[in-house]
């Protein structure tokens, strides 16, 4: 579950992920799907799966889950 290409690893979307949330705040703006999916985003990175694309999201689906991979 790895990437080539460093643009896509989790931790360069971290900055991103905070100015969409500061963003919609700020719009006042509901955001359902993001609000739901932040978790786990912030899970893979508190697992240390920076270096993981986008899909690092599974690896702490599977632990809640009770999955090991």
């Amino acid at each position: 579950m790895t990437t080539t290409d460093p643009a896509c690893r989790l931790g360069c979307s971290k900055r991103d992920l905070r100015v969409i949330d500061d963003f919609a705040r700020s719009c006042d703006c509901p955001t359902p799907l993001f609000t739901a999916t932040m978790p786990v985003y912030l899970g893979a990175l508190a697992l240390g799966l920076d270096d993981l694309d986008a899909g690092a999201g599974c690896a702490v689906l599977e632990r809640l889950a009770g999955i090991e991979s």
